[in-house]
Order: C-alpha cells, then structure tokens, then sequence
C-alpha cells in the first residue's frame, strides 16, 4: 500500500478516535484544544529562544516552559484576589440593593 494512503487510514483513524471521544467526554475537546494551545505557546518560546540567545532545543524548551508556568501563576495570583473582592462588593451591592426594596 502507498504510504500516503496508509497516512490517510491512520488520519481518519485518530479523527474518529477524537470525535468519538469528544461526544463521549464533553470536556476531551477543552482539554486537547487548551494542551495544543499551550503546546503551540511553550514552541514558540522555545523557538524564539534558541534562535536569538544560541541556546540548544531541549534547554530552550526548559526554559520555556518554565517562563509558561510562572506566567500562568503569577497570572493566577493577580487574578484570584481580585475576582474575591469583587465578588465580596457585588454581594454587599446586592445585599442593599434589596434592603433598599424592603
């Protein structure tokens, strides 16, 4: 069999395995897409790296991947406070935004 046939059989194969999985598990297709992002971020990175600074791939990758991760806390640490206080302000909000009513 031609080999680009074979790649074709496998590419459907691995097609039908994700759409399966992805009505099966409704959260799969989140998941693989959100991966594939990060992949796609942390190569990026990577690439720029090795490119600019002359440091080999898999050093590159490191590093990458470690600017990735304090990004995602440190993004998470900005975040999380805040989303708290203003929870605390929309419940004090509607809290008199009722006893006003009342």
């Amino acid at each position: 069999m031609e080999p680009r046939k074979v790649a074709m059989y496998y590419t459907l194969i691995y097609i039908a395995i994700f759409i399966i999985l992805s009505l099966i598990y409704r959260n799969f297709f989140n998941t693989v897409l959100l991966t594939f992002i990060a992949v796609m971020i942390v190569d990026a990175v990577a690439s720029f790296i090795t490119r600019f600074l002359h440091v080999p791939k898999r050093i590159a990758t490191v590093i990458a991947l470690l600017i990735y991760f304090f990004a995602l806390i440190w993004g998470l640490v900005m975040i999380v406070p805040n989303a708290f206080t203003q929870i605390a302000d929309f419940y004090k909000l509607i809290t008199d935004i009722i006893e006003k009513r009342t």
